[in-house]
């Protein structure tokens, strides 16, 4: 999706490369040279006096992510020319600025290099002044960390810009959260990040990588506890390069890391006032370094980019959950219409719930499935009261308008653009495993399997309940039809599953009305 930035995050040092077959002049340079950059202490020259060794120890810097800022060659060499040795060099480290010495007269080969930007400097042996040749590699040191500077910076508004889209496509909060640790973790080359979102007045950490479990077992913060939570109520960054440097704080931080970023995220709304969201924390960045200024600008574009996103997606969490528990509320006040349905789909969503993990479904998949058994049929608030309630054998066109019912509750759930998945278990909890339910005739294990958990639960709790046109049956008789539909109206692991579950209630003495017998299982 987005260009990983390593870049930002150059190492300490740049090199330059001088590279001469003459071994006196190389000599003369290796003592005045770094005599002459002693103002530029993260800059370091290497002297070489063979193109393919240089060419191998450039490969294994840009390897290493070194940045190579200058290149200075001469043109006549045995093995390999200067303009030759550049042009190989260029594809290894293109950003780097090449400078060629030549001692012979003759500039044909100097003006075609240059014009195919093989060269950004052309000098003449021997160097007579010395000055004028440390100002001229200077110069070109400062030019290139000035090009490296806006390359980065353009980089990051061109990576900050797709993040802040990629933000806007995603569904949940969840991905939102775990999107910007990524973005984080690529932006800063970081191997521990933490987000804490604020939570009934407290901080707490709602997505992290790199943290260790006992950690998130007990952070809970008090706003205006703690760093994280100082930096949220102060709304101020901190960037500690050594933590040794802060005595007071160094107590409070865990020590096997000295250097870390704590920003706030602050939502800006249209109305006077900002909303906090959280923190982001930053520590361990790769290769023990320090972070930087740089760092810390970035990642304040970050929190300012995620924050708003993370609050959009809170905004519409809390408003989808209160429009599922006013579908919730419905579904209570369409069974208080007939005692005989009454509490029908909380018994159906424990059922449901005890199958899933009896089959040991993934945690996200119960859910769903819990949330598909409360609103499995609120498409029955379009059903009329006279078919709904009527007591006897319903008609065929009766029969019919009862089984619209699963369609109109998967649109209504659907709505809910977080609760697809949910609707889709509604809208086929009704389908057999042998392919003739209904609304789609599914079969097998294209139904999902949400939904082949909800038709067994369903299933159960109505055979058991009372109903207007009969008497709840007896639990064996129930137990026996699940059996014999196991195949073809049931998925068969899942009524064995609900054999289990029950069991085991019997076992715990929670199946209350309940006959106490042994249950078989097939």
């Amino acid at each position: 999706m987005m260009n990983t930035m390593e870049h930002y995050n150059k190492g300490n040092e740049s090199f330059i490369i001088c590279l001469d077959d003459d071994r006196d002049f190389l000599n003369s340079l290796k003592i005045s040279l770094p005599l002459k950059f002693r103002d530029k202490p993260d800059c370091t020259i290497l002297f070489m006096d063979n193109p393919y060794d240089t060419l191998e120890m450039i490969r294994e810097l840009v390897k290493d992510k070194e940045e190579i800022a200058l290149l200075v060659t001469d043109q006549m060499m045995p093995h390999m020319k200067g303009i030759d040795f550049l042009k190989e060099a260029m594809k290894i480290t293109p950003r780097s600025m090449r400078v060629l010495l030549t001692g012979y007269a003759g500039m044909d080969s100097a003006v075609v290099a240059i014009n195919d930007n093989v060269l950004d400097k052309y000098l003449t042996k021997p160097v007579n002044d010395l000055e004028d040749f440390v100002l001229t590699l200077k110069r070109l040191l400062n030019e290139f960390q000035l090009k490296s500077t806006v390359d980065i910076q353009q980089q990051i508004i061109l990576d900050l810009y797709e993040f802040s889209n990629s933000l806007n496509t995603l569904q949940n909060l969840d991905e939102t959260l775990e999107q910007t640790m990524a973005f984080i973790g690529s932006s800063l080359n970081c191997e521990r990040i933490s987000i804490l979102l604020v939570q009934d007045g407290e901080l707490s950490i709602r997505a992290s990588t790199g943290v260790p479990d006992d950690i998130l077992q007990r952070i809970r913060i008090p706003i205006g506890k703690n760093i994280s939570a100082r930096v949220l109520k102060d709304r101020e960054p901190i960037l500690v390069k050594n933590i040794d440097e802060i005595p007071w704080l160094s107590k409070k931080i865990n020590t096997e890391f000295k250097s870390f970023i704590s920003t706030p995220m602050i939502c800006a709304e249209l109305s006077s006032y900002d909303v906090p969201i959280g923190v982001i924390n930053v520590t361990n960045k790769e290769g023990n370094e320090v972070f930087s200024e740089q760092d810390l600008k970035t990642l304040s574009f970050i929190a300012n980019t995620a924050s708003i996103a993370i609050h959009n997606q809170q905004n519409r969490e809390k408003l989808e959950q209160s429009y599922f528990d006013t579908l919730s509320a419905l579904i209570m006040a369409l069974e208080a219409r007939d005692t005989n349905t009454k509490g029908h789909s909380v018994r159906v969503m424990q059922y449901s719930e005890g199958i899933a993990k009896e089959l040991a479904l993934d945690d996200s998949t119960i859910k769903i499935i819990r949330d598909a058994a409360i609103l499995h049929d609120i498409g029955k608030i379009g059903i009329r009261d006279d078919v709904l309630l009527k007591g006897g054998v319903l008609s065929p066109d009766e029969l019919e308008e009862i089984r619209t019912h699963p369609d109109i509750s998967g649109a209504i759930v659907k709505s809910i653009s977080s609760l697809q998945e949910v609707g889709m278990v509604v809208q086929q909890h009704h389908e057999r495993y042998d392919g003739t339910g209904y609304p789609n005739k599914l079969r097998g294990q294209a139904i999902h399997a949400g939904a082949r958990v909800l038709a067994v639960a369903d299933a159960y709790d109505a055979m058991t309940s009372q109903r207007p046109y009969r008497a709840s049956l007896d639990l064996e008789d129930v137990l026996s039809e699940l059996r014999s539909g196991a195949g073809t109206q049931f998925d068969p692991d899942c009524v064995k599953a609900l054999m289990v579950h029950l069991d085991c209630l019997r076992e715990t003495d929670n199946m209350s009305g309940q006959e106490k017998k042994e249950i078989e299982i097939p």
